[in-house]
């Protein structure tokens, strides 16, 4: 298999620099493994000008034709062609209309508007892809922590994590009507069971009728149909940690209390849910490795591991825990799917230069060995 690497770079030793460096990270998976495949389809690094340079660049979303890049630094959207050229550049910092401060999760609505997270005001800022210009924006009637935002038909379906019962999946109407709870928070989530958790990973996924829910501090994964039945997976793990069953029951003893970290360094976290073309889920975990000698107030040495695990349609059974590759495992991973593609933007160093790169992969589960879904 043969590595393709596209998109715009540099000229000279810069040039050599950087391709080397998009393309050498990620090796082939042929040889016959339990994990899903991920197959290495393309590298694209993402101009830069001295009007458009990218910082923190924790969130971007892919269609077709163009990419979007949350600009954490500048507060502002980027567009980009799939070539890696700069498309123009839409909102900028502030709280009026059209404006962000704190940038999140973002959602393509159609071929007709991008939708993103403003964390600051909770809010969601819409804009036209037309002409950038803003559309209304809208209201989340709570504060709350979002990982993870999807338009599907008329609304926006929000994964939040808060305290007093706020946790669960919430329907945004892009109308502007009113925001509805679709997947109460379990009950180990609730005030009365003693959890007041407060880390932001809950991912969300709705297709059809049914929603997808998978939060961090449970083992659970839950789907929600609209006729209000609700069905419950555990899935299997083989290299990240998982949740234990016990959980709640730890979390309500402290069994964590006297980690700097808490619980995030003992359990798997959700980051991201994606259903394939051919009706499959696939769902990418977390693990934080933290060092002996942690330091809280720096929190320099965490390392972040992810792995991808795909479900079957039938939720039968599930290919678990293909590592995630990325070139800097100190910063959590930038993550967006696209049809059956599975693609990580990060800041790479070439020389003194960062250099913001797409690194795609086709997911495949040709010769996955099949876990037993409970």
């Amino acid at each position: 298999m043969a590595y393709i690497c596209r998109g715009r770079t540099g000229s000279g030793a810069l040039l050599l620099a950087i391709t080397a460096l998009a393309c050498s990270d990620a090796p082939e998976t042929t040889e016959s493994i339990p994990a899903p495949r991920l197959a290495l389809t393309d590298s694209l690094i993402l101009d830069q000008t001295p009007e458009v340079t990218l910082g923190d660049v924790s969130h971007f979303a892919m269609s077709a034709t163009d990419v979007w890049v949350v600009d954490g630094q500048n507060d502002r959207l980027v567009r980009y062609a799939r070539d890696g050229t700069i498309r123009g550049t839409m909102g900028r910092k502030g709280t009026g209309p059209g404006e962000l401060t704190l940038g999140g999760p973002l959602t393509l609505v159609g071929d007709s508007s991008v939708a993103v997270r403003e964390a600051a005001r909770g809010s969601i800022v819409r804009f036209r892809m037309a002409d950038g210009a803003p559309e209304p924006e809208l209201r989340m009637p709570e504060p709350a922590l979002v990982m993870k935002i999807q338009a599907v038909g008329d609304a926006i379906w929000v994964g939040v994590v808060g305290l007093r019962n706020l946790t669960g999946v919430r329907r945004v109407p892009l109308d502007g009507g009113a925001v509805v709870s679709s997947v109460p928070h379990p009950a180990e989530f609730s005030t009365e069971g003693g959890v007041h958790w407060s880390l932001p990973y809950n991912v969300a996924l709705r297709f059809g009728d049914t929603t997808l829910v998978t939060y961090a501090a449970t083992h659970r994964t839950f789907l929600r149909r609209d006729d209000g039945g609700v069905d419950t997976l555990i899935v299997p793990n083989r290299l990240r940690r998982g949740v234990p069953v016990d959980i709640a029951e730890r979390l309500k003893a402290g069994a964590y209390r006297d980690l700097p970290y808490g619980a995030e360094g003992a359990i798997s976290l959700p980051l991201a849910a994606h259903r394939l073309p051919n009706g499959s889920i696939a769902l990418v975990y977390m693990d934080a490795h933290f060092p002996d000698d942690f330091d809280v107030e720096t929190g320099d040495g965490i390392a972040y591991r992810s792995y991808l695990t795909v479900i079957r349609p039938d939720f039968t059974a599930a290919c678990v825990d293909a590592p995630v590759p990325t070139s800097d495992p100190s910063t959590i991973p930038a993550l967006a799917f696209h049809g059956d593609t599975l693609s990580v933007l990060e800041q790479r160093i070439a020389g003194d230069q960062a250099v913001p790169t797409i690194v795609s992969y086709r997911v495949s589960t040709n010769g996955c060995t099949w876990q037993s879904i409970r």
